[in-house]
Formats: structure tokens, sequence, C-alpha cells
């Protein structure tokens, strides 16, 4: 038994995984400025091109890329492209 003790490994601890259902512009875009505000390093964001407007008008960008670039914070934003613009 002592061998096996010896030789047996502990078993990894992986961090819990969480996950939320946000729902609501106003909420999702809080929490998009506190999340963006909270990065160290990198923000990368995933949003369709209807989102990424959204985002805009709402103010989003001009609030958070300035201050998250003093930082260094490193930015990609990933959208979709259509060829046919959104009728307004």
């Amino acid at each position: 038994m002592n061998t096996w003790r010896t030789i047996s490994t502990p078993e990894t601890e992986y961090p819990v995984a969480k996950f939320s259902v946000i729902t609501g512009k106003k909420k999702i875009h809080a929490k998009m400025r506190n999340m963006i505000e909270e990065s160290a390093k990198e923000v990368l964001i995933l949003t369709t091109s209807l989102g990424l407007i959204q985002e805009d008008i709402a103010g989003i960008y001009d609030a958070i890329l300035p201050p998250a670039q003093k930082r260094n914070v490193k930015f990609q934003i990933i959208t979709d492209i259509i060829e046919k613009a959104y009728d307004y």
C-alpha cells in the first residue's frame, strides 16, 4: 500500500466553469463594459454585424476602448460580413 500511495497521482482540480444567461440590451451592454474594464491582456468579441452596429450606437466602444488601450489591452472583433447592408 505504501508503494501504491507514492506512485498514485492526485486528481487534478479543474476550475468550475461559470455560465450565465443575460437578457436585455442594457444588461448585455453593462456586462460587456464590466468584462472589458476588468480585462488585463486581451478582449475577443464575437458578434453579428447588426450587434456590432447596436453596440456602437449604444456607445460601448467609445466608452471602453480608450481606457483599455491605455492599459495595453488588445482587441479583436469578429463579425459576419454581408454584401447587402441592413435597411434603416
